[in-house]
């Protein structure tokens, strides 16, 4: 709610008329249409992961005059007002600060790099990864008191092992939660859009054992 207060202040207060480019770590996949009900002001909205898409925006905003046609051709941009192609940006983790590649083998030297480093803080950005049978062996290796760890998630994916183990380890976890967990609309058949009671019911769960988390 924060970016839509500074949105209104700059818009509505200030009469500032230029685009506003907001930021954060939040990754949304939301359906087709909803992310522009829920930031009706906003004239760019990035889905997917949005490093590429900064990049190739700037160019076009700052450097080209044909501006509004190229840039509803890239991938994961949806531009306010035009009809929504509900496209997903494109990955590419060799472009990214990441110690993995997407050219096979992993090699002991590009991963040593990342055990052997002074990291401090991680993040998972599979918003299923709580699920299956591994992932609580998983949450185990993850959690150590040295780590700060943002995990991206689902409302509907919280569980009782899940709490506990975040709960066990709340000083260093916060759980991110996307905008397209706020909607009953979407597309046909979407299970990952939740009702309101189940969200405030987990919401509530989260606040009562003290695990940080943010949803937008």
């Amino acid at each position: 709610m924060h970016t839509r207060r500074i949105s209104n202040l700059l818009r509505n207060k200030h009469k500032y008329k230029e685009l506003i480019f907001f930021d954060g770590p939040q990754i949304s996949y939301a359906p087709k249409g909803i992310l522009e009900q829920y930031s009706s002001q906003d004239t760019i909205l990035f889905v997917g992961m949005q490093k590429m898409q900064w990049l190739i925006s700037f160019n076009v905003i700052f450097k080209q005059k044909n501006q509004l046609s190229t840039l509803n051709m890239i991938q994961g941009l949806h531009i306010a007002s035009t009809p929504d192609r509900a496209t997903e940006a494109l990955v590419d983790l060799d472009f990214s600060a990441s110690p993995f590649q997407t050219s096979p083998p992993i090699t002991n030297k590009q991963m040593g790099s990342n055990e052997t480093s002074m990291v401090n803080d991680i993040a998972i950005l599979d918003p299923t990864f709580n699920s299956g049978r591994s992932y609580l062996s998983v949450l185990d290796n993850l959690l150590k008191p040295r780590l700060g760890a943002n995990f991206l998630t689902r409302f509907e994916m919280i569980n009782k092992d899940f709490l506990e183990r975040c709960e066990f380890s709340k000083n260093v976890v916060t759980l991110e939660f996307g905008a397209q967990n706020h909607y009953s609309c979407g597309t046909p058949g979407d299970k990952s859009i939740d009702n309101s009671k189940r969200i405030i019911n987990v919401a509530k769960e989260l606040t009562r054992r003290g695990i940080m988390f943010e949803s937008r």
